[in-house]
């Protein structure tokens, strides 16, 4: 009878040998007489390697009267041999020259009826295998850089070249994308020396925004471990930033490490800042006022169009309502001399991590292809969902960040639900980790067209989160769209909620109230989950 165990010692040795100077058969003690075992260099890589390396192939089977190896004619080099097409070698080392998918041929003959690795029936005496070789080409990446105009749509190409010094105004974003790929890299390492807008889930496309007035050099790493290659691209002096005479926007205020972080669209002169010009109002969950005297402004060290505010003795947490307001005339002014309009209660919103970042989760939906390969309707939270009341499609038509947005139509009346899904299949959910009994911050950015019609009629938009056996209804209204609301731009809408276990999914359900056949469209785009830090 076979011994299953010492055949899968075999192939292990086969693995560790397949990669080593020594015979492999020195060291295996096959009891079977009859019994096959192949294995390869690469064979837990799924025998990929890049073109120009090589993969060593090994018959380690008992009882093997003759075997002839037969590969691909012109595509590989067989090591120490004038025949590159046939071996009957037990172990043959082959280089790879052509790119593609070609099938390697074991033939063998046994003395006996032989029994393959793990199985117990006998497969006759005569073999004859085939598998598969990918031979992938060097990573070679082809880019393609725009500025973004003001209104978020792409604008004027830049000349890829060393020294090209492309003019850009500061304040203004840039987006780099990787056009196509070969080769396969895993990974994308971005150096551009700005600071970052956006990076999309395939980190392939990475909006950055140049705060500063100077040069700046370009780097991108495109690369993987196995089998290994890389690429790296580097410009000198790829873009030069020029002073603007555009207003400068103070784009995001936020708390953060318990103080109150201010945005502008690119760098501040220090020497500007004068503490006395701005001024805080502080309360708690509760409306409770709460003292907030500021001890001092300053200048990030590293962003240096961020400004930090930092109270005497209180901290700001991501449960208070902070709003900050500017009073100075001609005061506050950029490095490019450009003076900061005053503003006023302007709300602080909570800072922290994304934590679907480093997920599966498609929170940018960057995938490519349609919707229903990545989020399926949820018919639990639909009642019923079904084609006939809802459209789901990754568009282009409205895009916060990346290249790609959800676009859902609900018709009819009718309620659609989503859950993000690595297969489309409820066996496929994605979750992703939190803290058990922590407060969440979820949130998505909302693009509602002018073209739809409510009447006096609304449409709501809420998130459930699933939680091992339990489902969290926060009992808030994410988001309810009806005439009155924003159209034709970004709206970003939260809800906090309590998880109770460690993991997580989201529900996102937008329920149609209007009667008839009247559609409704909504676009939906980088959604976050952050945990708050809340006052003790």
């Amino acid at each position: 009878m076979k011994t299953n165990f010492k055949i899968v010692i075999a192939v292990c040795i086969a693995i560790f040998g397949l990669h080593s100077c020594s015979d492999i058969y020195d060291t295996i003690n096959l009891n079977e007489a009859n019994s096959r075992v192949i294995a390869t260099s690469q064979m837990n890589f799924a025998n990929t390697i890049r073109i120009g390396t090589s993969i060593t192939l090994g018959d380690l089977s008992s009882g093997v009267e003759s075997r002839l190896w037969t590969l691909p004619t012109g595509v590989a080099d067989i090591v120490d041999s004038d025949n590159d097409v046939t071996s009957t070698a037990a172990n043959v080392k082959a280089i790879f020259n052509v790119v593609g998918v070609h099938d390697v041929r074991l033939q063998q003959v046994f003395s006996d009826n032989a029994f393959t690795v793990l199985e117990n029936t006998a497969k006759g005496k005569e073999l004859d295998t085939i598998f598969q070789v990918t031979v992938l080409p060097q990573i070679k990446t082809v880019l393609k850089v725009n500025v973004l105009n003001s209104n978020g749509t792409v604008g004027a190409p830049l000349n890829l070249s060393n020294g090209a010094k492309n003019q850009v105004t500061a304040g203004s974003v840039v987006r780099y994308v990787v056009e196509s790929a070969e080769g396969a890299p895993a990974s994308f390492t971005w150096t551009t020396g700005a600071t970052v807008v956006t990076l999309s889930n395939d980190k392939r496309t990475l909006d950055v925004r140049y705060n500063k007035v100077g040069n700046y050099n370009f780097d991108l790493l495109a690369n993987t471990a196995r089998p290994f290659g890389e690429e790296k691209t580097s410009f000198s002096d790829l873009i030069t930033i020029i002073p603007s005479t555009a207003p400068v926007t103070l784009l995001e205020v936020k708390k953060k490490d318990g103080k109150i972080s201010l945005v502008f669209s690119r760098e501040i002169d220090p020497v500007s800042i004068k503490a006395n010009e701005f001024s805080v109002t502080l309360t708690d969950k509760n409306n409770a006022s709460l003292s907030s005297t500021i001890a001092s402004v300053t200048r990030d060290a590293v962003d240096t169009n961020i400004l930090i505010i930092t109270l005497n003795g209180r901290t700001v947490y991501d449960d208070d309502k902070a709003f900050v307001s500017y009073s100075g005339i001609n005061s506050l002014v950029t490095s490019d001399g450009v003076f900061s309009a005053t503003f006023s209660a302007r709300e602080a919103a909570a800072s922290g991590v994304n934590v679907l970042i480093g997920t599966n989760y498609d929170y940018s939906y960057e995938t490519i292809g349609i919707a229903s390969t990545n989020w399926r309707q949820n018919i639990t939270f639909c009642g019923p969902c079904t084609a006939a009341n809802s459209s789901y499609l990754y568009s282009t038509e409205q895009v916060h960040s990346g290249n790609k947005s959800l676009k859902l139509t609900v018709k009819n009346g009718g309620v659609a639900a989503l859950l993000n899904t690595s297969d489309g299949t409820d066996v496929g959910d994605i979750t992703f980790p939190v803290v058990a009994g922590g407060t969440y911050e979820v949130g998505a950015w909302t693009y509602l067209p002018s073209t739809n019609t409510f009447g006096t009629s609304s449409v709501e938009m809420r998130t459930f989160i699933i939680s091992g056996a339990t489902q969290v209804d926060p009992a808030l209204e994410f988001a309810t769209f009806n005439s009155s609301s924003p159209t034709n731009q970004w709206v970003y809408g939260k809800v906090n909620v309590v998880i109770p276990n460690g993991t997580g999914k989201l529900v996102f359900r937008t329920r149609n109230n209007i009667g008839g056949t009247t559609p409704v469209t909504v676009y939906m785009d980088d959604i976050t989950v952050k945990k708050l830090n809340l006052r003790p």
